[in-house]
């Protein structure tokens, strides 16, 4: 899974679903932005959000563009 990171220099996060059904990770407040069938698979959909990022924006914060998206949804 990967889940995007509220604060810190780095926008992105993998997370295993293995920790999720042990219980390593406990956090609610994980919000998802794509899952994958592995590492390569989640390198190739970073890049994907990237790109897509950087043709909407300009730049690369992605946080912010997911946040802006999430939004209007609402």
């Amino acid at each position: 899974m990967i889940a995007l990171i509220e604060e810190g220099e780095n926008q992105l996060e993998f997370y295993s679903t293995l920790m999720f059904r042990q219980g390593s990770v406990i956090d609610d407040g994980i919000f998802a932005v794509g899952l994958a069938s592995g590492y390569d698979d989640a390198l190739y959909l970073v890049e994907e959000i990237a790109k897509e990022v950087y043709e909407e924006t300009g730049d690369l914060d992605i946080r912010s563009y997911i946040r802006k998206q999430e939004r209007k949804e609402e």
